[in-house]
């Protein structure tokens, strides 16, 4: 019977266990509010972008012409936020007019490619070989992000 209680009484949450609940439950509550459901494509584009981070940050690091910047890499941060209002405009612009995730869908879509294409980018600068076709493409980018600056 000792045991028993023993099991009943580790059962029930500490008070930081409560704290810590309690926050997770409401950070995950604000996340959803503002991105909508968590659904694989949202998950990936996080990845990437968390990966392009740390892929510009090895990039600066390896490359001997380049050089780890603090400001580059807080500039990085900032537009991977901006990023995330874009996905919640859309979000909020699909809740507008009564739709699934359409519109989220798409804008996550379009800025997973650019993540994709930013930790290519990454990779090649750090000296990493990368298919002849994805050099190709990577050129045709950067030469468009020259030409928009």
């Amino acid at each position: 019977m000792n045991e028993v209680g023993i099991l009943l009484k580790s059962m029930i949450p500490v008070k930081l266990e409560l704290e810590v609940g309690g926050l997770v439950a409401i950070i995950g509550t604000i996340i959803h509010y503002f991105l909508g459901q968590w659904t694989p494509l949202l998950e990936t584009l996080i990845i990437f972008m968390l990966f392009d981070y740390i892929t510009g940050v090895m990039s600066a690091w390896i490359n001997p012409y380049k050089k780890l910047d603090s400001r580059k890499g807080m500039n990085g941060l900032k537009r991977k936020g901006v990023i995330l209002i874009m996905v919640m405009v859309g979000h909020f612009f699909d809740n507008a007019i009564g739709q699934n995730t359409m519109t989220r869908d798409i804008v996550a879509l379009f800025y997973l490619g650019n993540e994709g294409l930013s930790i290519l980018e990454n990779v090649a600068n750090c000296g990493v070989p990368v298919p002849n076709k994805l050099k190709d493409k990577l050129a045709q980018f950067a030469d468009d992000k020259t030409t928009r600056n």
